[in-house]
């Protein structure tokens, strides 16, 4: 599904792709805290701030081709 992530409930989900601004990572982590723990996030070009609530479990490729994989403590 594609949403406005600002204006969707992610509890229900198990994995969310985002293709965000780089300014706009840091603000996403305290919408992301919505979803449950062992959920998958993918972040494609710009990873997320470090934080307690994502673990980060691997980088694909590099630059603005990178995609970062999480999973949620």
């Amino acid at each position: 599904m594609r949403k406005n992530i600002f204006k969707t409930d992610l509890n229900p989900y198990q994995t969310a792709v985002i293709f965000g601004a780089e300014s706009l990572m840091g603000d996403l982590v305290p919408k992301l805290s919505e979803m449950r723990s062992n959920t998958n996030l993918l972040a494609c070009r710009f990873p997320l701030p470090e934080n307690d609530a994502w673990k980060l479990e691997h980088q694909i490729g590099e630059g603005i081709d990178a995609v970062w994989v999480y999973k949620r403590n």
